[in-house]
């Protein structure tokens, strides 16, 4: 596998990512055993089975998950013979028409970014019936997936890990870029041991918005996966980094207490507590959390975006200043 993109000629500060070690292919792609923006199905019931079809270059090998905006198969690309991960979009004459024109978005929205903590783009393209981009295959698991196999995550595992998203997500602020679905299924760990030990990669920009592409999103829209999202977004309101980092405290509380800081019987339960609801200390669910990590949560958390970090870098800051203590 090439190795993992390098970040932009410039870049310094708290928020530049360590060295990293190079990835194994295998494993999960982009949006990886996810389900739909709310949790639903999103793609028309009528797909056939594409295992063993050829799209372009690329040889579908085996699903190995699907999100909001399509389908990841392993594939093989036979021009280069090198393993890929493919995201498909079937589509078929019922389908919304602007359904396409999002996803090839996707595309091009990742293919501009170059950052290590991101997915890197190889390739897009159509066939008939399917839209599908090639991009980098990822060893590892989701966030999601490891916090319900091990439970709450020790700051010193986790902080290093979301230290890594976080520049990701200051690169992708400073291109224009608002992902609107920041959640522990949109991470992945790219290790088989610590967290602290690999690479974190944030993908599935499938509903990011980007301010080089416009017209997509109707005003007052609500984007986003209820669990993870903030007050302004349930409203279909302002978007921007305060945005993605309610979203971002939200999977810190959930990697930090082994759960989500709101949980009800439906998506619309959930949302009113992002909206009215107090989060709940996170000493409730550890104990043990350093008062520092869980004010710097909290901040996060805050209810007004004015209340909250105004944009990555204020994040790190606080951040540094935690792992600076003892």
């Amino acid at each position: 596998m090439p190795d993992a993109p390098q970040p932009r000629e410039g870049s310094s500060g708290p928020l530049r990512p360590s060295a990293l070690p190079r990835v194994p292919q295998s494993g999960l792609g982009a949006g990886a055993g996810e389900p739909g923006p709310a949790g639903e199905a999103t793609l028309s019931p009528n797909i056939p089975n594409l295992t063993g079809r050829t799209l372009g270059q690329y040889k579908l090998l085996e699903k190995i998950g699907q999100g909001g905006m399509g389908m990841v198969f392993q594939a093989m690309d036979t021009a280069l013979e090198r393993t890929v991960a493919l995201k498909v979009l079937f589509i078929n004459p019922l389908d919304d028409a602007k359904q396409a024109e999002r996803f090839v978005r996707e595309a091009r929205s990742l293919a501009r970014l170059n950052h290590p903590n991101l997915l890197h783009v190889y390739n897009v393209g159509s066939e008939r019936d399917c839209y599908f981009f090639a991009m980098e295959l990822l060893h590892g698991e989701t966030l999601n997936a490891a916090i319900r196999a091990r439970g709450k995550f020790t700051p010193e595992e986790f902080v290093p890990a979301l230290g890594q998203i976080l520049s990701a997500l200051h690169y992708v602020h400073e291109q224009g870029v608002t992902h609107r679905d920041i959640k522990s299924g949109n991470i992945i760990l790219c290790s088989d041991s610590t967290v602290s030990a690999g690479r974190a990669v944030l993908m599935d920009f499938g509903l990011a918005k980007d301010e080089h592409f416009s017209g997509l999103t109707s005003v007052g829209a609500v984007m986003g996966t209820p669990d993870y999202m903030s007050p302004e977004a349930a409203e279909g309101m302002s978007e921007g980094p305060p945005t993605d980092i309610y979203s971002l405290g939200v999977v810190t509380f959930e990697a930090l207490c082994g759960r989500l800081p709101f949980v009800g019987r439906s998506a619309l339960s959930i949302i009113r507590q992002h909206m009215d609801a107090p989060p709940p200390a996170l000493a409730e669910f550890n104990p043990n959390i350093d008062p520092l990590l869980a004010g710097i949560v909290h901040k996060m958390l805050q209810k007004n975006p004015k209340d909250r970090y105004p944009h990555c870098p204020a994040l790190a800051a606080d951040l540094l200043r935690f792992t600076a203590t003892p």
